[in-house]
């Protein structure tokens, strides 16, 4: 993931009706979206595994996730 990252929650509604919250991870280097996921409940603890498979996919593609 190249330069500086930033995230944010989308909220939109389902043609039923349902609400529903994306959490996405924008790369302004190369202006690459991740969704990372999408829940009617965010939870702390959701956006933390969301968070970790990220940290996964990253390092699986070669690279290294600092904070």
């Amino acid at each position: 993931m190249g330069g500086f990252p930033a995230c944010d929650f989308f909220e939109m509604v389902t043609l039923p009706g349902v609400r529903m919250y994306l959490l996405a991870i924008i790369e302004h280097g190369s202006r690459r979206i991740r969704i990372l996921g999408t829940t009617a409940h965010p939870t702390a603890a959701w956006v933390a595994q969301a968070a970790t498979n990220l940290v996964i996919d990253l390092e699986e593609t070669g690279c290294r996730a600092r904070f």
